[in-house]
């Protein structure tokens, strides 16, 4: 059998610069022995400092850090607009502004009453006062829009317009999000 001879081959094999045959999947199922099956045993790691000297690389179960799942820790729902009518062929700059610097991405939710033209800015701001930039995530004829953006500023709020000639109910509500 002949074995692929670049790295990255789908067979799990890779290649030392020697040119010795190195399983992957090998490796991984001994690593997973040392720390999940044989509970705190102490994995030997061999290393240097940049000026040649060995360091210290033991590990041990205890100090090994556990992932942290970004999404659960920031999906905070949080409200850009609640729930209230807004007038004809008119914006609505009444909501607060929302304090957004610790996530990166933004999930915005809009609900109009009915499928009706409509429009939503979203003013961002870098001290929850003065307007920096204006973003337009939705323009459009329809009930609902959902968008992910990247957050631009500490702080953001949602300005609705309505394009109808009566009066319309618009709700906004946002996901904080980690990545």
């Amino acid at each position: 059998m002949t074995y692929p001879s670049k790295p990255g081959a789908t067979s799990g094999r890779r290649f030392k610069e020697n040119g010795e045959v190195v399983n992957q999947a090998d490796m991984l199922e001994a690593i997973y022995n040392a720390l999940v099956v044989n509970k705190n045993a102490g994995v030997s790691i061999s290393g240097a400092d940049s000026s040649g000297g060995a360091i210290n690389t033991n590990l041990k179960s205890a100090e090994i850090a556990q992932p942290t799942d970004l999404q659960a820790v920031y999906n905070e729902p949080i409200t850009l607009f609640a729930s209230k009518a807004v007038n004809t062929v008119s914006y609505d700059t009444s909501a607060t502004y929302v304090q957004v610097d610790k996530c990166s991405k933004l999930a915005v939710n809009t609900k109009v009453d009915q499928a009706k033209p409509f429009k939503v800015d979203l003013y961002w701001s870098e001290d929850g006062t003065n307007i920096t930039t204006v973003q337009t995530i939705a323009d459009k004829t329809g009930q609902w829009d959902s968008q992910v953006i990247e957050v631009r500023a500490p702080w953001v709020k949602a300005v609705p317009y309505n394009g109808d000639t009566v009066t319309r109910t618009f709700e906004i509500k946002g996901y904080k999000k980690a990545i």
